[in-house]
């Protein structure tokens, strides 16, 4: 053996003990703060460790084949094993077609009959074996690479084996990650030596590290500096909106540079996703940047084909022609990648309204850099105006992000309106951090840029050094939730971190009907691909929604009667002879019946539950199991239903619930009760233009409320509370004149929203005053990991899953012993 081929080898052996440990150390981190759990993050972690190992372990004609084990393991792991395999035989007749050596028409006839045929099955919303997530996995795989591979591999000398080309595209992270950057055939198929093999480990899991450094500070930036919409209201507010929701792009960095790390562990020599690009200095070069492998796509397959077609009418035409070609296209491929991703695709005025500032400006500056070319300065000379060009971009991109997460335009307008009128303040902030921002950046460039860029590029071993360290302080800081005390300032952090917080604008999505096709996916969220990850993986059967009735009043809708039907992830959904989910009861009860009617929202309704796991259901179950040696019979009716607050309360008690006479009438009151009883209320009159009966709306026109789609933190306790309060008091009036006993419930929110302050002291002391019972359910959680409880995974939602139902069932049948006489 050669003295090379032994020194080779030893670094690779290095190496493998190096990645070993970081992986261990990534995958520690990934389980402890839920990093992407609702996307599997953390089994990508730890197939890929253990995938790693195994890999470099055997032998090399049999990677190939481990690489397609470790896909499919993937892909069961996240979906069920017969969509598993529908993800295979789909995919592998896609891959024959796309593979083939048709003559070229008949080839390209039939992969757009194929797509075609696939696009009709992917809007179909009754065909119940596809999950959802099978149609992103498939598009994510085939809608870029199909044309990279159609034009490159007549350019590759030498054919890969057929399980290599296959393998291409099923990369294993990319069924992890529904966005993945667009991998080159070219740099699929390069070959890599012992020595570049030992390298490529370094620099994989460096950039591992990298992606899973940017999401913990996509985390710090969400869960603790970006506000909400509702919390700006000035200058200062504005400012730290517009840039925290423009750095939210540090997850999809995340995300690609994980994935991309990851496959450099497995032998695939790819370049970086992304270059700096905070200190773009033009919105051409923010593209350029910003993600490498889509800049490349766009530039190699449309627009310089295009250009070399049309540069003898002259450069500058053919640049433009060529760049708004271009960028038609970019925005095109957008829409055409939510269609896989949704199965829509919606075409919003934000959207157009960003990609057309953005191409504009970058078509602009590509003209004018043809026109003018810069001269190459001196080396010792220094660019002040350089300092300039970054922010000027930086503010330039936040500032149409904003308008391109914004909901609308109209919101975004009401967004900027009232935030300057503090000017002589909005001046001095606005003056005093641009000189800031000039003043570092040019000690940056100057004392900082130049002297480390080059040193940590060319040197993987110091910066894996340097990231091993940060692992290891990370892995200590979240091993601090299950070495220390639960009363250790450090074990708390460590545990508040491992969560993300909703914040007031998804809270208010999270908590508006949720499993009734309320959350619907928005291409420009703030936190726009966790709203795609929870469309994917919510379960909602468009089937259910079906059966409703709208309604002209408060009562906005309800069920058909006698439904009984199972969804597509096997929810028993049915309703009694009343159009309720619960059993059929007779109108009126008999007189050894305890009758009670229970009034909720979207949390205590259940919609994603079955019949039987419904915590009003399990209630009625478990005190008729407690007056089972008595001739007693305990009926409760459930009137929830998803984004009632007391206004809807009112109205079906009034022209349903009285009409079954019932003995008690349990209301429920959240975590936000006040801002929600405006929010829905506003909702509905805006979007369905509802009337208000007139005792209501003759209260409202008194106090001067005033409904409307955008309206501040404090609009919506103010007029929220005082249409709380109304509400209240008339339901309690109608259960006095009725012989009813109010009974008002509280049950908290599973995940604590940040900045979001409780109205639980007040309802309380409210209650109080009024003489009404108040069940306060405040623990009912405590002991309990948010994702044991609550619906969409460990970091989202505020609605119970069937034990966090069965939780506050049990806790709520001891409270109501005492009414029963059953203690």
């Amino acid at each position: 053996m050669s003295e090379s081929k032994t020194t080779a080898t030893y670094l690779q052996e290095k190496s493998l003990f190096a990645v070993i440990l970081s992986l261990v150390l990534v995958s520690w981190i990934s389980f402890n703060f839920n990093v992407e759990s609702n996307l599997g993050f953390p089994f990508l972690f730890i197939i890929t460790v253990t995938g790693f190992i195994i890999f470099n372990v055997s032998k090399k004609k049999y990677r190939s084949y481990i690489l397609a084990i470790l896909c499919f393991l993937s892909i069961v792991i996240l979906l069920s094993p017969i969509n598993a395999l529908l993800i295979y035989a789909i995919g592998g007749i896609l891959f024959l077609i796309i593979d083939s050596d048709l003559s070229k028409y008949l080839h390209l006839a039939l992969i757009i009959l194929t797509v075609a045929v696939l696009g009709f099955v992917r809007i179909q919303t009754d065909w119940e074996i596809f999950e959802p997530r099978l149609w992103v996995i498939l598009g994510s795989i085939f809608m870029f690479r199909t044309i990279v591979y159609l034009k490159e591999k007549k350019l590759i000398k030498a054919t890969p084996h057929k399980i290599d080309r296959f393998n291409y595209f099923f990369l294993f992270p990319n069924i992890f990650s529904p966005l993945f950057p667009i991998i080159d055939y070219k740099d699929y198929t390069k070959d890599v030596s012992l020595d570049e093999q030992s390298k490529l480990n370094i620099k994989g899991i460096n950039l591992i590290t990298t992606g899973l450094i940017q999401l913990l500070i996509y985390r710090i930036i969400y869960n603790y500096i970006l506000p909400s919409a509702s919390e700006v209201n000035n200058t200062s507010t504005l400012l730290i909106y517009t840039i925290s929701n423009y750095l939210l792009v540090f997850r999809l960095m995340g995300m690609f540079n994980i994935c991309v790390g990851t496959l450099r562990l497995f032998h695939l020599n790819l370049p970086e996703v992304f270059n700096n690009i905070f200190i773009s200095t033009g919105v051409s070069d923010f593209f350029r940047r910003l993600n490498i492998y889509w800049k490349e796509f766009l530039l190699n397959f449309f627009y310089y084909p295009i250009y070399f077609k049309l540069r003898k009418i002259g450069m500058i035409k053919a640049i433009t022609i060529s760049a708004i070609f271009t960028f038609i296209l970019n925005w095109f491929f957008h829409a055409y990648q939510w269609f896989w991703i949704l199965g829509s695709s919606s075409i919003r005025w934000t959207d157009t309204l960003f990609w057309s500032l953005f191409s504009i400006v970058a078509i602009c500056e590509m003209v004018y850099q043809a026109k003018y070319p810069k001269k190459k300065s001196a080396n010792n000379s220094f660019d002040f105006a350089w300092p300039l060009k970054v922010i000027l971009t930086f503010s330039f991109i936040a500032v149409i992000w904003s308008l391109w997460t914004a909901p609308s335009i109209g919101f975004w307008l009401d967004l900027h309106k009232n935030c300057f009128a503090d000017n002589n303040m909005s001046i001095i902030n606005v003056t005093s951090i641009l000189l800031t921002a000039y003043l570092f950046l040019l000690i940056y460039k100057k004392a900082i840029y130049r002297r480390f860029e080059d040193l940590f590029e060319k040197n993987d071993a110091l910066l894996y050094k340097i990231n091993l360290a940060i692992l290891i302080i990370i892995s200590a800081f979240a091993s601090a939730q299950f070495l220390n005390s639960a009363e250790s300032k450090i074990a708390s952090a460590a545990n508040d971190f491992s969560t993300v917080k909703i914040n007031n604008d998804d809270t208010n999505n999270l908590a508006e009907g949720y499993y009734d096709g309320i959350l619907e996916f928005n291409i420009g969220s703030a936190n726009w691909d966790v709203s795609m990850v929870n469309e994917i993986q919510k379960g909602n059967d468009e089937r259910i929604a079906d059966y409703k009735i709208k309604l002209n009043d408060l009562r906005i809708s309800h069920y058909e009667p006698n439904v009984n039907i199972v969804n597509k992830r096997q929810m028993k959904f049915k309703t009694n002879n009343f159009g309720l989910r619960c059993k059929d009861y007779p109108l009126l009860p008999d007189s050894n019946t305890i009758r009670v009617a229970f009034f909720g929202g979207s949390p205590e309704s259940g919609l994603n539950l079955s019949n039987h796991e419904i915590l009003s259901n399990i209630v009625e179950a478990n005190i008729n199991e407690l007056l089972s040696n008595s001739e007693t019979k305990f009926e409760l009716f459930n009137f929830t239903l998803a984004g009632y607050t007391s206004a809807n309360y009112r109205k079906v008690l009034q022209l349903d619930a009285l009409k079954t006479k019932p003995e008690y009438a349990i209301f429920t009151v959240r975590t936000r009760e006040f801002n929600n009883s405006y929010r829905r209320l506003a909702k509905v009159i805006i979007n369905d233009n509802l009337k208000l009966d007139e005792a209501f709306s003759a209260f409202v026109n008194e106090q001067k409320i005033e409904f409307k789609e955008n309206f501040s933190k404090e609009e919506g306790v103010d007029y929220g509370r005082k249409i709380w309060q109304w509400n209240m008091k008339e339901i309690f009036r109608i259960c006095e004149s009725n012989n009813i006993k109010p009974i008002v419930l509280y049950i908290p929110q599973i995940i604590k929203s940040k900045n979001i302050k409780s109205d639980y002291s007040e309802i309380k002391s409210y209650l109080k005053n009024e003489n009404i019972d108040f069940i306060d359910m405040s623990g009912v959680f405590d002991g309990y990991a948010p994702g044991d409880v609550n619906t969409s995974g460990k970091n989202f939602g505020n609605h119970p899953n069937a034990k966090g139902h069965k939780v506050i069932a049990n806790m709520l049948t001891e409270k109501l012993k005492k009414y029963f006489d059953l203690e």
